[in-house]
Formats: C-alpha cells, structure tokens, sequence
C-alpha cells in the first residue's frame, strides 16, 4: 500500500512538471500558424492586421550576427547592415534557394540564410616615409583595381613589388598578397604663382622623363602666360618648356599680363635654323621666322597652346606709310601667319593661313574702321560670296605687349573662302568653243604692285624678282579708258605655275585676261547689257555700296579682289582695306557726298576706281544700288549703333584699346590714350551714322542723276 503511494506521488509530481514545461515553451516559442499555409487558418488567405510575424538571419560559421525582425505583415522592412566575416564578402540573402528582397513584411515567419563569397586581401607597404594604402579585398578572377599611387616626398612610385618582381597580375589570384612600393629617387619642381593667385602642386619625376605642363593657375585680371625659371637660378628668366624633367630641382615663377575685355595671342618667335628667340623688330616681309601661338579667351573654344607656324611682314602701308612715333622703333606693321598644319582661330574654318591687320594706316586710332566693314559685309551683303571674319586681340611678342590687332582670314582659293566650284559649263559659247578647257577658276587682285608697279614716287612694288607677266600678272587695254585715272595691273592669287607649269599657266591666263577685259570694257562703255552678260552684276552692287559707304580711297588702287568659278561669271569677291575710310579718306572725308564713284578722282587720282566711276553712271546699275541700298539701310544702321555702342562697346573696350594707343602714341599715358580713343570711337559711330541717314536720301527709287 505504501508502495502504490508512492508511485501515485510520483507520477502527480511528472506530470506537474511536463505542464510546467509545456507552459514555458509555449511562452518563449512565436506563434506559427497550425496549418502552414501562412493564414493561420484563414480560409480566405487573410491576417489579422495586428498579427506579427519574424524574421530569422543565419549567417553562418563566423558570420557576425544579424538582429531578427519582427513586424506586422505587409509593413515595410529594410534590409539589416550586412553581416561581416573574415575572408568573405557578402553578396545578398536567399530564402532558401531564392535571393530574397526586401519590401514589405510578409504573412509568415521565415529564416534567411547569408550568401558569401571568398575573397582575398591585397595589402600595401610603402616604406617608412611612403603614405599610407589601404588594404582591399576581390574575389578570385576579379579585375585588381589598384588605389591611387601612393607619394613620397623625394621619390616617385614606380610601381608595386610581390617579392622582389614586379607585380604584373590584373585579375586577383586565390591567394591573399602582400605588395611593396618600389621607389626611384625624383627631382621636383616647385611653381611659384605670385600674390592673389591658385597654387600649383610641385611636380616630381626622374631627371629625363616626359612631363606635361600643370593646369594654368588662376588670377583675378588677368591672364597665365608662361612659367619662367625664377630668379637666383640658371637661365634665370627663361622660359621654361615642359618636355623632360631637369636634372635638377628647380622652380618656376608665373609670368602674368593683365587682362582686358580682348582675347590674348601670345607669339613667340625664333629664328628658324639656330632657334634663338627673334625680336619683332628684325622680322621682315621676305624672310619667314619661326614662331609658336597660344591663345587665351574668355570663350573656352577659342583658346589653344603653343601651335607652330612660320610668320612674317605682309602688307604695303603698314610698311611704307605709317608714322615712326618713336624715333629708332618701327612702326606697328601687319603681319602673316602660316601654322604648320590648318588651325582654326575665333571658331572659323581651319587653314593655315591668317592675316594680322595692325590699323595704324592713315592713323586709324579707333581700330574700328576694319571690322565694322568686314561686318557689315560678311552680315548683309550677302551677294559677295565670302567675307572674312575679323576679330580684335591683344598681341605679345616674346611676351611683351604690342598692341591691338585685328585677325583676319587670308584671302585664297578655299571651298571655306573664295570657292571655285564649277558653276556651269564652260564659256565655250562665249569663245566659239576655243577656250573650253581654259576656264578652270581665277582668283585675281586689281592691284598696283602687282609687276613692280606703284605709284609714282613709291619704289618698286612686292616680289620684283618672281613677277612674270602672263605668270603672276596681267593688264588690260579696255575699250573707254579715261586718261584721268591709272590702269594698274591684275595679280595673280590662282592659279599658280609653280601648280600646273609655266605652259599651263599662260594659256589659262590668256583666257581670264581676255574675259576680264571684256568686262571691263563693257563697264567703261557703260554697256550694261554686255557687262550683265559676263559679270554677276549683284555682287558688283553689294560691293559698290560697302566701298561708297565707308568712302574708301583705295578701290581702285590694291587689294580690290575679283573670282571666277568655272563657268561662272566674273564677280567680285572678298572686300579688303578699309584703314583709308570713314573721316580718314583723301579729300573729301565728311560724310557727305559720292566719293569712290565721284570725289576720289580730284583727290587721290592714282587711288581712284573707273570701275565703279562708270557703273555709277550707267542707270541699270544705280537703279539697283538704289533698290539694294533701300532694303538694307535699316539694318546696317542698327548695326552700327549695336557694334559701336556707346556702353557696350566703347566704354566697355576703353581700357583695351587706350592701352594699343598708350602703346603707340601717347606712351606712359593711358589715361590720355583712352580719353582720346573714346572721343574717335563715338566720333566714328556718329560719322557713320550720319553717312548712312545722307545715303538714304540720295540712293532712292527713281532718282539716277
């Protein structure tokens, strides 16, 4: 009996306890749903929304541990931080095979497993004085991507050892890597940039080595133009050229100029066998010299670095007869440009060749005269088939300031200049079918130098030597040629003999030279409908009315350009010279009255035009001046307000260009200098408006007399 007491006792006591551990699981366990299927019963698919579910993370052996979620379902969830382990990186995690994303909880509780990747690490030493490298690992078979090379004061990084080899492997081996920085012994160069302006980094390599130039320091007004050996050194002064490194440490001064509103050219000259630097004063129109570019705009476009060209004097006047205005100092020539390959300038079609127009002409103090023509003519009279561009620059010679320039595009045979495409077929019909093969396109220049010529007193004329007439040049004897004025002589420009040989070049010339004096003759006859059969009448018009606008003393001297395309008539091509115009013209220089086609004569009789003197005469061709002249006034007059505008252009200019004539003629006076450019420059605006208003009432419809 008391055994079966105690047994009883027993068993009372078991399951007491299988209770009490029943209870304590179903506390610490979380509720997952009888039947499975993630609706806790729900036929429907539905969850109480206040129902939680978890989330479990098992990263694994060595996996650092990942907190669990808990929420309820649908409520957004984010990804934990990924788990770390030591050799591994960690890609994503599955949910079972399943990469699972993270979005909103879902109905059921789940256990996420981390998927890793074996990688191994590559570590750097770099010495004791070396910066620092951080290690970093990749997986076998990936792309080593090495850090930023690491620096040592001294020294360069020549590249990384693994051992004693040098590392080659670009993809990671299944192995971790312990590399060295191998060094070799540099020298440095130190840039000094002067107060208010951007540091440069010094720049260290092996005495021998290729090196580049650093990105030019800033400063406010004004432009970087050369770094310079500094002072206290050898060479002290000498412009430096990056290509190899010294064989010594060495630092560089910045050379700066002051900024205008211009763009800045820098030329560099030297002489062209012994490379010795060649002042601007010893150039001359017949010897070529040497000579690098750089440019410096506020249009980013527009600027370039060191572009090699041949250079040398072009031009008459600027050579002949400007004023000295510093005893023992040339004058303010014009030059030639000739880069060594076409490069374009200012956004315009590349070439290599490009004209440098100093304006000091018939002392043209305003710099203006030029580029206002050439933009009136390249923007309205569109019937001349090309006109160069012209653009102001600042000018440096070996890195001292000369003055403003206007850059033009030089005048030649081009399909982006003076373009000789075939126009038709040839003027066979005109010939009885003799000539056919003849006409192949002319570019030629009426032009009193042309031979040696000049005006009586001048000297000889450019390249006595080379002339050949029915070569370079010809003239013509037309029918009506009035004794007042000269009859100068056609250049040349194409085709060359040095091109297609002397025999060639003469049977071509024979045909333009009889055409052109056919045309001429038809004009001094004022036959016009035999001139309107040879020449493209329009562009004579548009051309007329630049050169009567502006008054111009020389049409009918030089640089008066004629072009024929192959099959083609005879036209009149890219407009030049206007230094002479505009208050400046011989004689009768208000801006009253008709001058190229009048007053010229009885002022500058070797410089004035028959040409334009008997077209002005023929009614056909005034009624047309006049027509054409009405339907362009307006805007060539808003345009000379807007491109001479008193704020925008003369007083936002002054300083650039009182600085060209500070330079020229009023030295160490700028102030004087600009005071007197601002007074010619508004003079000059109002001169040309006032000619523009006098026109319009002489150029109207029916009046021809």
């Amino acid at each position: 009996m008391k055994k079966q007491k105690n047994l009883k006792s027993i068993l009372i006591i078991t399951i007491a306890f299988i209770f009490a551990a029943m209870l304590f699981l179903v506390a610490c366990t979380p509720q997952v749903p009888e039947n499975g299927n993630g609706n806790n019963g729900n036929d429907n698919g539905t969850t109480p929304a206040e129902e939680e579910f978890f989330i479990l993370f098992d990263t694994g052996l060595g996996g650092s541990a990942v907190e669990h979620i808990i929420t309820t379902a649908g409520s957004p969830i984010q990804a934990p931080a990924n788990p770390t382990r030591d050799g591994y990186r960690f890609m994503h995690w599955n949910n079972g095979l399943v990469t699972f994303t993270f979005n909103t909880m879902p109905n059921r509780n789940l256990t996420l497993t981390a998927v890793w990747q074996r990688v191994f690490t590559i570590s750097f030493d770099t010495g004791e004085f070396g910066s620092s490298v951080g290690n970093f690992q990749e997986a076998p078979g990936e792309t080593i991507i090495f850090p930023e090379a690491p620096t040592r004061e001294g020294y360069v990084f020549e590249h990384w050892l693994l051992g004693t080899a040098e590392f080659t492997l670009t993809t990671m081996p299944s192995s971790n890597l312990n590399l060295t920085a191998y060094w070799l012994a540099a020298n440095t160069i130190t840039f000094v940039t002067g107060s208010n302006a951007t540091s440069v980094a010094p720049l260290s390599n092996v005495a021998g080595r290729l090196i580049e130039a650093p990105a030019n320091p800033q400063r406010a007004g004004h432009h970087f133009y050369r770094w310079v050996i500094a002072a206290g050194q050898a060479n002290a002064g000498q412009i430096f050229n990056f290509t190899t490194m010294p064989a010594n440490n060495l630092t560089l001064e910045a050379r700066w100029v002051v900024a205008t509103t211009l763009p800045a050219m820098f030329l560099e000259l030297s002489h062209p066998t012994t490379g010795a630097q060649f002042n601007i004063n010893d150039v001359s129109r017949e010897f070529r010299i040497r000579a690098n570019m750089t440019m410096i705009s506020d249009n980013f476009s527009h600027s370039f670095n060191d572009i090699p060209l041949e250079f040398h004097g072009r031009g008459n006047g600027s050579w002949i007869d400007v004023q000295q205005y510093t005893p023992g100092i040339p004058p303010k020539r014009g030059y030639r440009i000739r880069f060594d390959a076409r490069h374009s300038m200012f956004g315009e079609s590349a070439n290599r060749h490009w004209t440098m127009m100093s304006g000091m002409n018939f002392n043209d103090r305003t710099m203006a005269r030029y580029k206002t023509a050439m933009d009136i003519a390249r923007t309205y009279l569109d019937n001349i088939a090309w006109t160069s561009s012209a653009n102001f620059v600042d000018v440096f010679f070996n890195g001292e300031y000369h003055g403003v320039y206007v850059i033009l595009e030089h005048v030649r045979v081009d399909n982006a200049r003076v373009n000789l495409s075939r126009q038709g077929a040839s003027h066979d019909t005109v010939y009885g079918g003799t000539l056919q093969d003849r006409d192949l396109g002319f570019l030629i220049e009426y032009c009193s130098r042309a031979g040696g010529g000049g005006r009586p007193g001048e000297g000889a004329g450019w390249n006595t030597a080379g002339n050949r007439t029915g070569l370079e040049y010809f003239r013509i004897s037309p029918a009506g040629l009035d004794s007042r004025f000269y009859n100068f002589p056609f250049s040349v420009d194409y085709p060359s003999a040095s091109d297609i040989g002397d025999a060639e070049q003469l049977r071509r010339i024979a045909f333009i030279q009889d055409y052109v004096q056919r045309v001429y003759s038809a004009a001094y006859t004022r036959n016009f409908a035999a001139f309107s059969a040879l020449a493209d009448v329009n562009s004579f018009v548009d051309m007329f009315i630049i050169h009567e606008l502006f008054k111009n003393t020389d049409v009918g001297f030089s640089s008066f350009n004629l072009a024929k395309s192959p099959g083609g008539l005879l036209r009149l091509d890219a407009p030049w010279d206007f230094d002479a115009t505009a208050g400046l013209s011989r004689g009768s220089s208000g801006f009253t009255g008709i001058y190229v086609a009048g007053t010229v004569l009885q002022h500058s009789r070797h410089t004035a035009s028959q040409l334009f003197y008997e077209l002005y005469r023929t009614v056909e061709f005034r009624r047309l001046v006049n027509a054409r002249w009405q339907y362009l006034r307006v805007n060539i007059l808003n345009h000379v307000h807007s491109s001479l505008h008193a704020t925008y252009f003369v007083a936002a200019n002054q300083v650039a260009f009182g600085n060209n004539l500070a330079r020229w003629q009023y030295h160490n006076n700028p102030s004087i200098a600009q005071a007197r450019w601002v007074t010619e420059t508004n003079n000059l605006r109002n001169w040309l408006v006032n000619r523009i208003n006098w026109l319009s009432g002489v150029w109207i419809v029916g009046n021809y007399s």
